[in-house]
Formats: structure tokens, C-alpha cells, sequence
């Protein structure tokens, strides 16, 4: 199963917070599971981190590089065709960003 990470479900999956719920874990753990995180989260939590609203090990660009790697994540780009389809949805919508 293909599961794009929210940032908040990454963040709490790699520091075992208890705000993950049991299905995301399992899933999280899961080796059946093919985990993606977006570019767009790594600029979340790096503008997060630099306003002071996000405490990670320094340097924490390549913490969470090491905790992609070690929970065998890979890495989602944003491409110009996904934006074309952002355009796409109704005015309103939420997009989801976690896929359990």
C-alpha cells in the first residue's frame, strides 16, 4: 500500500509520540507499506523549525533526511502537473494528506 505521510503523522512516528494512533503505526511499521513524504513537509517543518514552533536536532534538514532513510521513506517531489490538478478541485475542499 502507497501511504503519503502527513508531517504531523512523521513527526510523531519518529519520535514515538503518543498522539499516533495504533492504525498509523501499524501501517507506519508496516513493511508491506510503501511510505512517501512530500518536499512540501520538509519545507513545513524547516519553516516551522526556523520561527522556533518546531524543536528537532540540529542540523534538522539532515535529521530528517536520516529519519527517511532509517524508516524507509522516500521522497515525494511536487511536480507542475500536480498543481495543474490542485486547480482542478472544487473551491473548499480539503486536500487529504494521509493515506491509511
Amino acid at each position: 500500500m502507497n501511504i503519503l505521510l502527513d508531517t504531523h503523522v512523521f513527526l510523531w512516528a519518529i519520535t514515538g509520540d503518543a498522539r499516533l494512533s495504533a492504525r498509523h503505526a501499524e501501517r507506519f511499521l508496516d513493511d508491506g507499506s510503501d511510505l512517501f513524504l512530500s518536499v512540501a513537509s520538509i519545507w513545513e517543518m524547516l519553516i516551522k523549525l526556523g520561527v522556533g514552533r518546531l524543536p528537532t536536532p540540529a542540523p534538522a534538514a539532515e535529521y530528517i533526511v536520516r529519519q527517511m532513510e532509517k524508516n524507509r521513506i522516500s521522497l515525494l517531489p511536487i511536480r507542475t502537473a500536480h498543481l495543474a490538478e490542485l486547480e482542478k478541485l472544487p473551491r473548499g475542499i480539503a486536500i487529504p494528506l494521509v493515506a491509511c
